[in-house]
């Protein structure tokens, strides 16, 4: 059996965003190799802050670390970072 572990992006839109060039750079992300899925976290929201927070799925922390500083660097993003990691606590 193969564990493939996958890492989140997370990433905002700046206001000054519209629809179309968030709907623009989901086809470039999702072109690229490494990347596994690209959406928004609450596809169905109506308030525009929550529109404008995507996430990414990549297959490892590499493509993470790249594409976190990359989307970082666009004029249209506000931020981008990868979440810590929410474990589970085995102490009593």
């Amino acid at each position: 059996m193969i564990l493939c572990l996958m890492t989140n992006i997370l990433f905002t839109f700046s206001e000054a965003a519209s629809e179309q060039s968030q709907t623009d750079l989901r086809s470039r992300l999702m072109s690229r190799q490494g990347i596994k899925a690209v959406g928004r976290i609450s596809p169905d929201a109506k308030r525009p802050f929550l529109r404008r927070m995507w996430y990414a799925q990549v297959s490892d922390n590499k493509t993470a670390e790249v594409l976190t500083q990359e989307l970082n660097g666009l004029s249209e993003i506000e931020s981008a970072e990868v979440p810590p990691e929410r474990g589970l606590s085995t102490a009593r």
